[in-house]
């Protein structure tokens, strides 16, 4: 039976700690014996939820690195009143998801922040469970920051375009994302009280 090491580097050591996520470290473990993704869930007694997350989290600590859908350069598309007006007609996610945006932002939106909400789900391809977390996300981080006001959706641009630069597209993405968020407020909030 031949023995094969594998040296993990302290840089990827504190990376999997600091990420708290068993799932992830077994995956990484397995990744790095040269092995073969589409056989881990099986091998690793994953199920497809906590493979999904395990491999989100990976890449979310930049240490696994997958085909990511790659933003074009230069001018984001330009939507078009008409273009809102067709997918409220046509495209029942996207009228749920405009009612849910507004419910969650607690105000109605113009046509200039539904041709937002169009360019997260047509050009940034984010899912509409995707794009309310994300929504609940920037909520949530303007009101640690001290906010009574719900955030611009301008705001929940930046923060799209910028999960979208990390390649996060996914629930599971997200959450990892998001749970990483929280385990890193809450370490520098005992390190600014210490």
């Amino acid at each position: 039976m031949e023995t094969q090491t594998c040296h993990i580097e302290q840089g990827d050591m504190r990376k999997l700690l600091g990420a708290a996520s068993g799932d992830a470290a077994l995956l990484y473990l397995y990744l790095r014996s040269g092995k073969d993704l589409e056989k881990a869930p099986a091998e690793l007694r994953l199920s497809e939820g906590r493979f999904t997350c395990a491999v989100a989290t990976l890449r979310q600590l930049g240490l696994y690195q997958q085909e990511k859908k790659v933003l074009l350069t230069g001018e984001r598309p330009a939507y078009s009143e008409k273009d809102v007006i067709n997918a409220i007609d046509s495209d029942k996610d996207f009228r749920i998801l405009y009612g849910e945006i507004q419910r969650l932002l607690g105000r109605n939106l113009n046509t200039e922040e539904m041709k937002i909400i169009l360019g997260f789900v047509r050009y940034l391809g984010l899912e509409p469970d995707v794009v309310c977390l994300l929504v609940n996300y920037c909520k949530e981080r303007a009101r640690k920051r001290g906010s009574i006001r719900n955030p611009s959706l301008r705001t929940v641009e930046k923060e799209a375009y910028a999960w979208a630069e990390m390649g996060i597209d996914t629930m599971e993405e997200a959450a990892a994302y998001i749970q990483r968020q929280n385990i890193r407020s809450s370490q520098l909030g005992q390190l600014m009280k210490t």
